[in-house]
């Protein structure tokens, strides 16, 4: 006993001192993994109130579902993945308004470079112009770097991350202008350059919208009326509706058609986006 307390004395203290002399371990950092679209969409939410809403709309999708007897199991699915499904539409929509205010930057900036002004002061009076913060945050970024120290070819090159992909060329094409040290006329010139490919992709995303316009117009059609149908058939049709509130309606065919009504609307919006982005 006198051994194994006097070895346990030693184990005691040689921790504490290891303890007090290893160096301090780096703390895990985690972000959510939403928070950027929490911010593109305008929503002041943190990540732990949004995954607290998240839970209370699964809750209540949940509960709804097992008061009509139904299997809770794919109804909580739905409901966790619907705000998130929501938010991504509405942070896309408000990056696609952005991603086309970047035309107009461009504009200004290639004007006030035409005026003689530099390019500092051009990207300035473009940030000045425009009331949405987050629509010129590349170039606010860029501008900050530059206030702080950096090169102004460095700090375009940091804004490219949070550029939208359309922009990112764009953005390097003018920090590689800045690199090669062009003088004013020049860079006006480059700054055109960037706007005529900007107002070809504007163009061919038109287009592409104009020619897919029905296809997407008929997908959304399907899928308000497939669900309406049903519930006609189902109030209609006792036959139907035994079918459709058994097992296997519960548990396959709704699942199944629900499943494939979001794969349409999906795939209809990634019609446009693959082809423009």
């Amino acid at each position: 006993m006198i051994v194994a307390g006097a070895f346990a004395c030693a184990a005691a203290v040689w921790l504490a001192a290891a303890a007090a002399l290893a160096p301090e371990l780096p703390r895990p950092r985690w972000t959510h993994p939403e928070l950027d679209r929490l911010r593109d969409a305008e929503w002041r939410w943190s990540g732990w109130r949004w995954e607290a809403l998240r839970s209370v709309v699964a809750g209540a999708v949940g509960a709804a579902a097992w008061l009509q007897g139904w299997d809770p199991g794919v109804p909580l699915a739905i409901g966790l993945v619907a705000p998130s499904l929501v938010l991504h539409l509405r942070s896309g929509w408000r990056r696609e308004q952005r991603r086309r205010a970047a035309l107009a930057h461009f504009r200004a900036i290639g004007a006030a470079l035409a005026s003689g002004a530099s390019l500092v002061e051009a990207i300035r009076r473009a940030v000045a112009s425009e009331p949405d913060a987050i629509a010129v945050r590349p170039f606010a970024r860029a501008l900050h770097a530059f206030s702080v120290g950096a090169s102004l070819s460095d700090g375009l090159r940091d804004a490219v991350a949070g550029a939208h992909s359309r922009t990112r060329p764009a953005l390097l094409t003018l920090a590689l202008g800045v690199e090669e040290r062009l003088p004013i006329a020049r860079l006006a010139t480059l700054v055109e350059s960037v706007v005529e490919r900007l107002s070809f992709d504007e163009q061919v995303e038109a287009e592409v919208r104009a020619r897919t316009s029905g296809a997407r117009l008929q997908i959304w059609l399907m899928a308000a009326i497939v669900p309406l149908l049903g519930v006609y058939l189902v109030a209609t049709v006792p036959i139907v509706a035994d079918v459709l509130t058994s097992e296997l309606g519960r548990r396959l065919l709704i699942p199944a058609a629900a499943s494939l009504e979001l794969a349409g609307v999906v795939l209809a919006r990634r019609a446009v986006r693959d082809v423009t982005a």
